[in-house]
């Protein structure tokens, strides 16, 4: 998956861009590749990627330095974007795993995280 795919799906919430997208078959370590492509970005920039494969969801939460600088950090936004669907997840400011039981919610999911980082910038 290529960044410029990924950056083009961004939407602003407060001065932050965020990146929400989910893939099928794509596995950890795909996902790992492509949040270390986002934290490269230079403006500030969150971004929860999920992947979906061998009937497991995995969730990974990425923050440039200038996001961290704002205060939002990849393990809080892990931690509350899986906590509704009976999740978890941690790790640290810059990037963080999580997962949920149920993969066919990935899409709740993804829906959800603009709501979550809005709720953190309100803070």
């Amino acid at each position: 998956v290529k960044l410029e795919r990924l950056t083009r799906s961004a939407e602003s919430v407060g001065d932050i861009g965020l990146i929400a997208a989910a893939f099928n078959d794509v596995n950890v370590d795909a996902l790992k590749i492509m949040g270390d492509q986002v934290r490269n970005i230079p403006a500030s920039t969150v971004a929860v990627i999920g992947g979906v494969s061998g009937g497991k969801a995995t969730i990974m939460a990425v923050c440039t330095d200038a996001a961290i600088a704002k205060g939002i950090k990849a393990g809080d936004v892990v931690k509350a974007v899986t906590k509704p669907f009976c999740g978890s997840g941690g790790g640290r400011p810059q990037s963080a795993m999580g997962s949920i039981p149920d993969p066919d919610r990935m899409g709740e999911l993804m829906d959800s995280a603009k709501e979550v980082l809005s709720a953190m910038l309100a803070q």
